[in-house]
């Protein structure tokens, strides 16, 4: 049938798309060449536990980066342009050549 996908195609898209996640993996998303470490005096985390990010250019902190992406665009006119994840971009890949083999 026309309509049956790939076993093998699928096989090797889910072994391409790494679902691991750790507590760092948040500091590759574009806002973070912004922000800093706390310096020896200033608090690592908030009230609740999140870890607070800096801005490199003064002391704001906040634990969100759509908080810090604001502070940027209102203090310093900087416009960070969000990128696609690498996941993301490899399963959309696979998508449309999953998409394709099934019109062939």
């Amino acid at each position: 049938m026309a309509l049956e996908a790939d076993s093998s195609l699928i096989i090797s898209t889910v072994g391409l798309i790494n679902t691991k996640t750790t507590n760092h993996s948040r500091k590759t998303a574009p806002i973070y060449k912004y922000t800093r470490k706390p310096y020896t005096r200033e608090a690592t985390h908030n009230i609740k536990g999140s870890l607070l990010i800096y801005c490199l250019q003064c002391s704001y902190a906040r634990t969100s980066t759509t908080n810090m992406r604001h502070h940027l665009k209102s203090s310093y006119g900087i416009i960070n342009i969000p990128q696609e994840s690498y996941i993301k971009v490899a399963a959309n890949i696979k998508l449309q050549e999953l998409y394709n083999k099934v019109l062939a």
